[in-house]
């Protein structure tokens, strides 16, 4: 139904405003002069280990914070990128990158519950297929979101991260007031 798609579509919103980050951590670093590619790959790391951390403690942030998963991983998410944007330094940078990778991993597993909820067993395959094939396609497209950026602000490199974290930040607030969360009759036949 609509909600799947619209759901899958968010999805692939989140990597196209990631991939850039990902993507332009060299250029960023040695814009700064706090690293080469080596550091970057050390940096993005990170982010890996936020996406363990997000993955293991899913579950019990999810008993807390319910119907606000979306919400607290948008705003992990923004902290992550905002410390990335504000960095002066090689270890805030992979604070960030950790906290972006750990917000990330909250975010995923909680659009494939809510894609469960709003699915019957049959048809739940079929949405997280196409919630996975969307955020890879975002991958795919963020390339044009960067370009696009680029040629309005000027800056592919730190005007993509800077938008990234404004969306996130805005998504959090969105996510406070609206629920994600179906209720059991909304639930697709």
């Amino acid at each position: 139904g609509v909600g799947v798609w619209v759901i899958c579509i968010l999805f692939g919103v989140i990597n196209i405003l990631n991939y850039p980050t990902m993507m332009n951590m060299s250029t960023l670093l040695v814009n700064r002069g706090l690293g080469d590619a080596t550091v970057a790959a050390t940096v993005l790391s990170l982010f890996t280990v936020g996406g363990m951390i997000g993955g293991a403690i899913f579950g019990k942030v999810f008993q807390i914070t319910k119907r606000f998963v979306i919400a607290v991983a948008c705003t992990i998410m923004a902290m992550g990128v905002g410390l990335i944007v504000i960095a002066k330094s090689t270890f805030v940078m992979m604070a960030g990158t950790t906290l972006l990778g750990l917000g990330f991993s909250i975010c995923m597993p909680a659009i494939f519950m809510i894609l469960g909820m709003m699915t019957t067993p049959s048809q739940n395959t079929f949405a997280i297929s196409l919630a996975t094939a969307i955020m890879n396609f975002g991958g795919f497209v963020s390339t044009y979101w960067v370009m696009a950026i680029q040629g309005i602000t000027g800056d592919g490199v730190f005007m993509p991260i800077v938008l990234e974290f404004i969306i996130f930040a805005v998504a959090a607030v969105i996510f406070l007031v609206v629920n994600p969360i179906p209720k059991q009759k909304e639930v697709e036949e």
